[in-house]
């Protein structure tokens, strides 16, 4: 009986330390390059192009804005900065932002370089 109450404690503590690191993201693009990055000096996000259908469903289904801010934004942007540089291909992980048309379709949550 007491073997039995830990295993299904164990396997619940397990569910949710899972559950608690996992991130949500609306979608994610196939393995794709970056191409431009255009960055504005008011302080503004960073625009992030990838090659053709590396965004689906984002500003012409190639880019979309960096998402984080401060720190993050830093280190997102210094991500991309070295993929376009290195010619390393990239996944980026993003969420839609309810904008049906333009620049704003898409908000880049993560990036991960190969």
């Amino acid at each position: 009986m007491k073997t039995t109450v830990f295993a299904l404690l164990a396997t619940l503590l397990a569910m949710l330390a899972g559950a608690n690191t996992a991130s949500a993201y609306d979608a994610y693009g196939p393995w794709t390059k970056v191409t431009n990055i255009y960055s504005r000096t008011n302080g503004a996000s960073p625009f992030v192009y990838v090659g053709p259908g590396g965004m689906p469903g984002c500003y012409n289904d190639e880019g979309g804005y960096l998402g984080a801010s401060g720190d993050d934004n830093d280190q997102a942007l210094s991500t991309v900065l070295s993929a376009l540089m290195a010619d390393r291909e990239v996944r980026i992980y993003y969420n839609y932002t309810g904008v049906t048309s333009g620049w704003s379709m898409c908000i880049i949550e993560a990036v991960f370089i190969r």
